[in-house]
């Protein structure tokens, strides 16, 4: 429940467009992919860590809109 709540707070914090929130999103995916690799593999494993780095490649392609922001 921690990691929805978190991966949610990311999304929507998202829309304000700050640098820190950008940064906190791309911490909690980072966190999100390193933990999938901590518990046995499996199909939902690989899906999430997929979804996790489709999101990352993303959030990476974008960064010039966060990052430009005073």
């Amino acid at each position: 429940l921690g990691n929805v709540a978190a991966l949610a707070l990311s999304g929507f914090l998202l829309g304000r467009r700050t640098k820190w929130f950008f940064f906190f999103a791309l911490f909690v995916l980072a966190a999100n992919i390193l933990l999938t690799f901590t518990d046995q593999f499996g199909f939902f494993d690989l899906t999430t860590l997929v979804l996790d780095l489709v999101l990352f490649a993303i959030l990476i392609s974008i960064r010039k809109q966060y990052l430009s922001v005073p």
